[in-house]
């Protein structure tokens, strides 16, 4: 991701700053996707927390976990129930994705098979 799309401001903080608002959409949905993918192999019982979903975040583009909009996306990703809040972890909103994901391992497996 190039840095240029964020300002640094003297509190510490990082926001999107572009004219263009579709690269400030695109910068948006890469942040959506990567707390969705840190989320996705989780249950209600074995759910993640926030301090993990950050660490993931760094991980991609440094300091992208203390942008306002980072909190604003996963409050959003909440509301909408694609991530459901637990005990103060998070969870994926989708509960049948694991059992999706080994029904597809388990076809492909069948397929190279035959």
């Amino acid at each position: 991701m190039n840095p240029s799309f964020f300002k640094k401001h003297k509190h510490g903080y990082i926001t999107i700053v572009d004219t263009n608002s579709h690269k400030q959409m695109n910068v948006r949905s890469k942040i959506r996707k990567w707390i969705l993918k840190s989320v996705s192999d989780s249950s209600r019982k074995t759910s993640v927390t926030l301090y993990s979903i950050k660490k993931f975040l760094d991980s991609k583009h440094h300091g992208i976990s203390n942008t306002p909009e980072t909190k604003l996306i996963l409050k959003r990703l909440v509301d909408k129930g694609h991530l459901i809040k637990v005990d103060g972890r998070f969870a994926s909103g989708d509960p049948d994705y694991r059992e999706r994901k080994n029904n597809f391992k388990k076809h492909n497996e069948k397929r190279k098979a035959a």
